[in-house]
């Protein structure tokens, strides 16, 4: 039988020193374990890979959920039913919903479909927003509303599909405005974001111009601060400085209050006077 002594034991005094440290660890110099611990980078888990009876149940229940899209009489229920498939957002709502907007022709299916995906997110989702049955379709339509979910996704992993669609010359006007107001949305410090939408902001198609520069009101720096002001005293265009005003209110910035009340006390265009009030009781709610 071991008897204790009236030391104190090795095991003792290194639980004490490094008690100690951690204590003088702000002072040293010496990083905190527990702070890095309890900011973790999160990443994004990758899926499990189903096999046996759980790739059966999983394939099962997709098909019961395609089927019940398919065979609903009622559009207004089928679009409810999309919209509660993405609030709930599993897995096999997910793959339900991309297996049904895949090639349907209904576009108001489509549309609720693809901005289910976004509510639920998630890199194959993202790839799916980004892919040749949405972003890269041949119909704009279809186009147009996958870029719209991407702006509610707000997933940095869209940009490079967003901007080679949005550049593309053979991109319908609409759908590179969609572009536009999807990447000030979701990444707005990216460099090759702000390179293309200040570039986009002078462009000689007034309509293209418009969007970039609501876009751009996204960014809410000091230098889209000033192509906004640029844009909202001195373009010709009356919908151009309309969308201008409406990029003040993306800023969330109160401080640019003072320059849409300029414009308004200047301003002639009842669109633009409109556009301007609408923002300054936006920024005003702003937190």
């Amino acid at each position: 039988m071991r008897y204790r002594t009236g030391g104190a034991e090795p095991g003792a005094i290194r639980w004490g020193l490094v008690l100690l440290l951690f204590l003088l660890a702000p002072y040293l110099g010496v990083p905190s374990v527990r702070a890095e611990e309890e900011t973790p980078t999160p990443v994004e888990e990758e899926e499990p890979v189903l096999e046996g009876e759980a790739k059966k149940a999983h394939l099962k229940e997709v098909k019961r959920l395609v089927k019940q899209l398919k065979d609903g009489k009622n559009r207004e229920f089928v679009a409810r039913r999309i919209e509660l498939m993405g609030t709930e957002g599993t897995r096999a709502s997910r793959d339900a919903l991309m297996q049904f907007a895949t090639r349907n022709k209904n576009q108001q299916y489509v549309h609720h479909s693809l901005r289910a995906l976004a509510q639920i997110g998630g890199k194959k989702s993202v790839e799916f927003l980004c892919g040749k049955n949405a972003l890269r379709s041949k119909h704009f339509l279809v186009q147009h509303s996958a870029a719209e979910a991407l702006a509610s996704a707000r997933d940095e992993r869209a940009v490079g599909p967003l901007l080679d669609v949005m550049t593309s010359k053979r991109t319908k006007i609409k759908v590179v405005g969609a572009c536009a107001l999807a990447l000030g949305q979701s990444a707005g410090t990216d460099e090759r974001v702000v390179d293309v939408l200040f570039k986009y902001s002078r462009h000689r198609k007034d309509t293209i111009r418009s969007y970039a520069v609501e876009a751009l009101g996204y960014l809410a720096t000091d230098e889209a601060v000033a192509r906004l002001t640029e844009v909202l005293e001195g373009d010709k265009n009356t919908r151009v400085r309309e969308y201008a005003a409406m990029g003040f209110g993306h800023t969330r910035r109160s401080d640019v209050i003072p320059l849409l009340k300029k414009a308004l006390s200047e301003e002639t265009a009842f669109t633009v006077r409109d556009a301007c009030m609408r923002a300054i009781r936006m920024l005003q709610r702003s937190p």
